[in-house]
């Protein structure tokens, strides 16, 4: 047995699974696994914990014609050279029941045949395989080796200390924030014990945080950083375990493998396909079984991971220091064009199914997908910028454009289009209709940006409404036009709009379209205090949203009913009514407003899912949002019953496209005489509702119209700076009904 010279960290399962194995009468285990992820360790433990006796041959030394004399030596006392390997084991086995681990046996994968026959001639052999592929014999128990937990106590990090130590990298456990940096150091390096061995050897030199600095920037290869560990051959360095497995693959894996070097995220079978079947622009339907058998060789070497995904479509990824060496043959070969034409094609490809399927009652299923393909699209936008292919990468932009909108980040969106459109300015290369639906699309992830330039929108609105296969793309720019104009207050405009989008949704046969104005026209019946025309059109949008399976329009247009009936339900009854609504839009796929923080959705303008004292509150990313003002009125309480508004992450935040829904259902549920109050900051006194500092269900802060609401007018202009004025001094001033935020429980 190898000697041992360093303590084992973890894989107390993967042990225990082999000896159960092994003591439960299988005949054959492979214990399998990536280079340098510690598979000898393991089977070297397991012989240590077993009784009986244990033969022990390493074969990375041995070739596939000198296997056999290699096991009659080591199995044979006597071995006759003129007999049959298998029937001299045979006999030298008889009546005497042994384990016998071949360590390192994937080199001699085309000899499996050899041990099949071992195993029916040898009765009470058993045989304890290590190797990065099985092996495919019948009878084969496998116990794969993952990754270390790199976990802030997970064995990577414990190992990572105790061999930076041994090097004298580390004198002693740091404080905690050199503890933060190795367990993203240890993540980072996939928990791999021969990386962490290798990296642990650098902190002569390189602090943890300066290790994870440099392999984050990529001003330092991944490969050259981790070299020059103590062991010898394929484990000297990464590139030479990497090399050994790449080596061993046959060729149409070894092409595959280079081919899906392009995605620097998960991928899927049919991107794969895309890349590494047919040629860029080909049909990659008929190359889907060829690449189905080279990629599952790939997951066999763990050269190719599986990762979480929806059950119907498995998703599968490249390790880092995978990706960089396989990214190196690509150069090498000169092979990288012709692998980002193929990242290209398919990414296109995906982009037209994605229009289509955004504008449809299916878009949440594809605003999964294009979340999940996000980083490889990025890759591709990157690469269209870089070859300043204005039209396919405003096209591409257009499909992430529904994204952007309901996820965001729209910035991330405003830039891509920004850089396209300017591409187009100094070479033009768009048509007419791309370069308006561009425009359109820019101009309304601005608005949620708070930058209503609108007279641009209609002007993309005009160009597309004289091209008469731009339907979709004129009811999209109306959508986008009304949706700035009823931010900006010209409610009329915006509901003469919508109308229109009414009646032209049903002439061009789309469905979609009509629910969506629809929806958009009770949103207006409601914005204009008419109480029942709202609920009437919010009935009208359901019917019409159920036909054909629209289940976020439904979600939107109950919403509406739920906040006209408030003064009905009263203040808890529409807490609850609006809690069951936040939980029908995630359930229908909406989560503008919801993000993952801490590991449970948290608010952009929603916010929380209830777990124990954990509230969902719906947030706008502005003062005086409901989220707020419901804590403030002790309606709703986040986390350590601080304000639930308190626990929504500013990151990432952007304003509802339904706004302040909560401070209209407050605003039903008071009574109708409402107090009158001095506004600080004025010269006069105005009229204005004692209610939600200012805001009304439109989310607008317009003091006209709540004087109007209040029933007298507004006769002079405010001061700059008033409304800041007035609201520290609201915040600072006593209320009688709320207590302080230090005196709550």
């Amino acid at each position: 047995m190898p000697s041992v010279r360093s303590r084992l960290f973890g894989r107390e399962d993967e042990i225990a699974d082999a000896r159960h194995l092994l003591e439960d009468g299988a005949r054959l285990v492979t214990i399998t696994g990536a280079g340098g992820i510690g598979k000898t360790r393991i089977a070297v433990e397991v012989c240590r914990k077993i009784s009986g006796k244990v033969s022990y041959l390493e074969l990375s030394g041995t070739d596939e014609a000198s296997l056999p004399g290699a096991l009659v030596r080591a199995l044979v006392p006597e071995p006759d050279a003129g007999r049959d390997p298998v029937r001299s084991i045979a006999a030298a086995l008889i009546g005497e029941p042994r384990v016998v681990v071949l360590d390192t046996f994937e080199r001699l994968l085309a000899s499996v045949n050899l041990l099949d026959e071992l195993l029916e001639a040898c009765p009470d052999l058993q045989l304890l395989v290590t190797s990065r592929s099985r092996l495919r014999l019948k009878g084969e128990n496998v116990v794969p080796v993952g990754a270390l937990p790199a976990g802030p106590d997970g064995p990577a990090v414990a190992m990572f200390y105790e061999h930076a130590r041994a090097v004298g990298g580390l004198r002693a456990a740091g404080p905690d924030d050199e503890r933060v940096a190795v367990v993203a150091l240890c993540e980072l390096l996939d928990g791999s014990p021969m990386a962490i061995e290798l990296a642990a050897a650098r902190t002569t030199m390189f602090t943890p945080a300066a290790l994870v600095a440099a392999l984050q920037s990529g001003e330092q290869s991944r490969l050259r950083m981790l070299t020059g560990g103590s062991a010898s051959g394929r484990h000297r360095d990464t590139r030479s375990a990497i090399g050994w497995s790449y080596l061993l693959l046959d060729v149409p894996a070894q092409q595959l493998l280079r081919q899906l070097a392009v995605f620097p995220g998960s991928f899927d079978l049919d991107a794969a396909a895309s890349t590494g079947g047919a040629p860029a622009g080909g049909d990659a339907g008929s190359d889907v079984p060829n690449v189905l058998d080279d990629l599952a060789d790939l997951v066999d070497w763990h050269l190719v991971e599986p990762v979480d995904g929806p059950a119907d479509a498995p998703r599968f990824r490249l390790l880092d220091v995978l990706q960089e060496f396989v990214v190196e043959q690509l150069r090498s070969r000169g092979e990288m064009p012709a692998a980002q034409d193929r990242l290209l094609h398919w990414a296109l490809d995906f982009a037209e199914r994605a229009i289509d399927g955004t504008d449809s009652p299916a878009e949440r299923r594809w605003l999964e997908r294009t979340d999940r393909e996000l980083p490889n699209l990025r890759a591709a936008l990157n690469l269209l910028q870089e070859r300043a292919d204005a039209r396919r990468g405003a096209r591409l932009a257009e499909a992430l454009g529904p994204f952007w909108a309901h996820r965001g980040p729209m910035s991330e969106g405003r830039a891509w289009f920004s850089a396209f459109l300017d591409l187009d300015r100094r070479d033009p290369k768009l048509s007419a209709r791309g370069r308006a639906a561009a425009t359109a699309w820019s101009v309304r992830l601005a608005i949620d940006e708070g930058t209503l330039d609108l007279e641009r929108l209609a002007a993309a609105r005009s160009v597309l409404a004289g091209d008469p296969d731009a339907a979709i793309d004129w009811l999209r720019a109306t959508e986008h036009l009304a949706y700035g104009l009823a931010l900006r207050g010209e409610l009329d405009a915006a509901d003469e709009l919508t109308a229109a989008g009414i009646e032209r949704a049903p002439l061009a046969d789309l469905p979609y379209w009509r629910c969506v104005f629809l929806q958009r026209r009770a949103l207006s019946a409601h914005r204009h205090s008419r109480s029942e025309l709202a609920v009437w059109y919010a009935q009208e949008t359901i019917l019409a949203a159920r036909v054909i399976g629209y289940d976020r329009i439904i979600a939107c247009a109950e919403q509406i009913i739920a906040h006209e009936q408030a003064a009905e339900l009263g203040p808890e009854g529409t807490r609850l009514a609006l809690l069951a609504n936040l939980r029908a839009h995630e359930a229908a796929g909406d989560l503008r407003g919801v993000v993952e923080h801490d590991g449970e959705p948290r608010g952009r303008h929603a916010g929380h899912r209830r777990r124990g004292g954990r509230t969902l509150a719906r947030r706008r990313h502005r003062r005086g949002s409901p989220g707020r003002l419901l804590a403030r009125r002790g309606v709703l309480r986040g986390r350590d019953d601080r304000p639930a508004h308190q626990d929504a992450p500013a990151a990432r935040c952007r304003p509802a496209r339904w706004r302040d829904s909560a401070v209209s259902a407050h605003a039903a549920s008071q009574p109708a005489a409402r107090p009158l109050r001095r506004i600080p900051g004025r010269d006069r006194v105005r009229a204005v509702p004692a209610g939600p500092r200012g805001l009304r269900p439109g989310g607008q802060r317009t003091d006209r119209r709540l004087a109007r609401r209040a029933g007298s007018r507004c006769l002079d202009r405010p001061r700059p700076g008033y409304r800041e004025r007035a609201r520290r001094a609201e915040d600072q001033a006593p209320r009688a009904a709320v207590k302080s935020r230090a005196d709550r429980p």
